[in-house]
């Protein structure tokens, strides 16, 4: 199982590039991606796939991925990714982005019915947001 196309939009006063980290037990490695064109208030991460080790749904259902969010070696913020939405008629899922405990934002992730349905991967959509 793939999830293609991953795009994350955060809101912040960093201008400056940010590491995203995609970590879990189900992922096949552990994939990092550069943001891309950072602005003040916005920066952009784009990521193209996330391959998953396992294929029975029931499996996934029960693990999520911890996404880390870094500036050099610092880490300002994080988030889970639960993958019941790949299994689940939810095409929309919220994730709550936190750092040292406390709540810094949140995103949301969007998940295309047609691919669902076919082979289990997200298609380009408009980016979630977060706010830090």
């Amino acid at each position: 199982v793939n999830i293609d196309n991953i795009h994350l939009k955060l809101t912040s006063k960093i201008d400056k590039p940010l590491l995203l980290t995609f970590n879990s037990k189900v992922l096949s490695s552990v994939v990092t991606t550069l943001s891309i064109s950072p602005k003040r208030y916005e920066t952009n991460f784009i990521q193209t796939v996330l391959t998953l080790n396992h294929f029975n749904l029931d499996v996934l259902k029960r693990y999520w991925i911890t996404c880390i969010i870094t500036e050099k070696e610092h880490e300002i913020g994080r988030f889970i990714l639960p993958l019941t939405f790949i299994i689940t008629n939810q095409y929309i899922e919220k994730c709550i982005v936190y750092h040292n405990r406390k709540r810094v934002g949140e995103c949301l992730i969007h998940l295309s019915k047609d691919q669902k349905h076919q082979a289990q991967q997200l298609e380009p959509q408009p980016p979630f947001n977060s706010l830090l």
